[in-house]
């Protein structure tokens, strides 16, 4: 039944070389965005209707015809199993930023008054779904786009946690003044030297301020490292994303600053995706 209900669509990609999975994953993404109806249910329980087909083609159309991303048109995107607003002002949420969440959450206990920072939280993903887990957490979320901050101030409205946030605009630290127990952040690091080996539609379209990074694209982590220290209170967490040939660097740069036990998480491609110290 579903590889019936996707013949409604798969000539949009006659032009486009990319494999069947690629073609269903995307009929999939934006037919479940705008329906509201997971694909594995239509045909068994529901249909769909003319008006759902041609807005479907309407999308997937422009999305073929103009390579943007599909998160764009449609303006959400999939987070840990949520739908997030975004915009081109925001990074289009990745599941290995999922990573990220959990180890955070491994530091604290869902029970306690944690105080946490997100540092460029973008569409604000990191922090509602911290606040969603360590439901008794007080998070600032700050970010140096305004635009950004207001996508993130949306989400954290749709998920009922507003109250456990505070969204300030805030150059790294130019505007922190509090001290934290975690402080989190998925910072721009693909270095300028890189930019052959980021995707088309990526660099097309996604902010590239939070994607590139001078300093071989470390800039940001020496930065937030060296800030984080004096923001940090004792024993507090510094966790990052990282890219995937950073890990060694990273930790060097972590360790040089006096934080200890440094750990890492994987991710589904077994490369050292997320990484955490705890301040000396």
């Amino acid at each position: 039944m579903i590889a019936n209900y996707r013949k409604n669509f798969t000539y949009i990609y006659k032009e486009k070389n990319i494999s069947y999975k690629e073609i269903c994953d995307e009929i999939d993404f934006v037919t479940e965005i705008l329906t509201q109806i997971k694909p594995i249910n239509i045909g068994i329980i529901q249909d769909l209707t003319k008006e759902q087909i041609e807005l479907i083609k309407g999308v997937l159309e422009e999305h073929v015809e103009t390579k943007k991303p599909l998160q764009y048109i449609l303006g959400k995107a999939f987070f840990a199993g949520k739908i997030y607003y975004v915009n081109q002002d925001t990074l289009i949420p990745r599941p290995e930023t999922e990573f990220l969440v959990d180890l955070c959450c491994q530091y604290a206990d869902k029970n306690k008054n944690y105080k946490i920072l997100d540092i460029g939280t973008g569409s604000g993903c990191i922090a509602v779904e911290l606040a969603l887990r360590i439901p008794k957490a007080n998070i600032t979320a700050s970010d140096i786009s305004k635009k950004a901050i207001d996508i993130a101030i949306k989400n954290a409205s749709k998920y009922g946690v507003s109250q456990n946030i505070s969204f300030i605009k805030s150059n790294l630290f130019s505007n922190i003044k509090d001290k934290f127990d975690i402080i989190v952040s998925n910072p721009p690091y693909i270095d300028y030297t890189d930019i052959e080996e980021v995707q088309q539609d990526v660099f097309d379209f996604e902010p590239h301020r939070a994607l590139f990074a001078p300093d071989k694209g470390l800039y940001f982590y020496k930065k937030i490292t060296e800030q984080s220290y004096n923001h940090l209170n004792a024993n507090g967490v510094l966790a990052f994303e990282i890219g995937w040939k950073q890990y060694e660097k990273v930790a060097e740069i972590m360790k040089n600053k006096n934080f200890t036990n440094i750990e890492f998480v994987k991710d589904l491609e077994d490369i050292r995706r997320v990484i955490s110290g705890i301040k000396n």
